[in-house]
């Protein structure tokens, strides 16, 4: 009987570091979970190659996800700056490729 009751106590022990262990994990891993998320806003002057669903990463471990992407300029101002610089910078071909004739040989 003693040796039974050696195994229970052995597995019961076992099961509770399993669910300690897991419920360390689950409360490391999963931002959100057990607390509120925080939102954070930030304003930056060159947001290029930000999109929505972007990771958010910190010290190489992603902490969150862009959810919305705002412009602090109305659609009224973006097209009317758009005009002007078309009046001011029209639009013109591409830079040509360089020729053979402008490479040096070594």
């Amino acid at each position: 009987m003693q040796l039974r009751r050696n195994e229970i106590l052995t597995g019961l022990l076992v099961i509770g570091t399993v669910a300690i262990i897991v419920g360390t994990l689950i409360l490391l891993g999963a931002p959100g979970l057990f607390r509120p998320l925080v939102t954070y806003k930030i304003y930056v002057d060159n947001a290029a190659g930000i999109k929505l669903g972007a990771p958010v990463m910190l010290a190489g471990r992603k902490i969150g996800q862009v959810h919305r992407l705002y412009s602090p300029v109305s659609r009224e101002e973006d097209r009317h700056a758009q005009e002007i610089a078309a009046t001011y910078h029209p639009e013109t071909s591409p830079t040509p490729a360089p020729s053979d004739n402008n490479k040096t040989k070594v």
